[in-house]
């Protein structure tokens, strides 16, 4: 049988290494009892491996740097940024009449609406030039509006990480902050899920604890990717 929408979603989660606790042992137990999906898994795992392979670490360009710091007011002499460019259906019955001597027709079934097919985006996020740190994928799936990041950058105890995404304006919005361990599942606001496609940048920058104070970044950026549709 063919794997569901929501079977891809999860092999692909199970791929970047997205899941945790019962959600990754369930996920596991699956790859051992049904070959389908743990072939799914594997065909993740070798997509994501060529899309990492595909973006290595690479300079941002000036203009977003420069863009970002007009909109920030911070003095062109601060090195704060880096950007481098992942049906439930009603069926109706019937009531009989017992005294009439017709009984009334039972309407037929409605139409069941055929599931919207997920479409996944990843980013293989880049740690900033000079930093040591290893590529890593986040993940975007439009079915779930949902966008999915390991803890996978390093963040002083007095900070936190923030995630973000930058049009082709250049002007960053904030998606929520990350958890220092394990992988955060944002749920996008429908503006954010209707702004992020392929070409979409996604960004994680150190920010005080509770976030950024203000509508824009104000720490430094660790690591940067653009989505991919995949």
């Amino acid at each position: 049988m063919a794997p569901t929408p929501d079977d891809s979603a999860t092999a692909a989660e199970l791929a970047l290494g997205l899941l945790d606790g019962e959600e990754r042992a369930a996920a596991l137990r699956r790859v051992l009892a049904e070959p389908a999906f743990a072939r799914e898994v594997e065909a993740w795992r070798t997509r994501f491996a060529t899309l990492i392979a595909d973006y290595p670490e690479a300079a941002p360009p000036a203009w977003i740097e420069e863009r970002v710091l007009r909109l920030t007011g911070v003095g062109s002499g601060a090195r704060g940024w880096r950007w481098a460019t992942a049906g439930t259906s009603l069926l109706a019955a019937g009531l009989a009449i017992a005294l009439v001597v017709r009984p009334t027709p039972v309407p037929p079934p409605a139409a069941v609406a055929p599931a919207k097919p997920a479409i996944i985006y990843a980013a293989a996020m880049a740690p900033a030039t000079g930093d040591n740190g290893k590529p890593f994928a986040a993940l975007y799936d439009t079915a779930r509006g949902q966008v999915r990041v390991p803890a996978a950058v390093e963040v002083p105890t007095t900070r936190v990480a923030q995630l973000w995404r930058i049009g082709a304006d250049g002007v960053p919005h904030s998606l929520g902050l990350l958890a220092g361990r394990g992988t955060t599942a944002i749920r996008l606001e429908p503006a954010d899920r209707a702004a992020l496609a392929a070409g979409a940048t996604l960004a994680i920058s150190i920010e005080p604890v509770g976030g950024s104070p203000g509508p824009l970044p104000t720490g430094p950026v660790v690591a940067t990717g653009a989505l991919t549709r995949i």
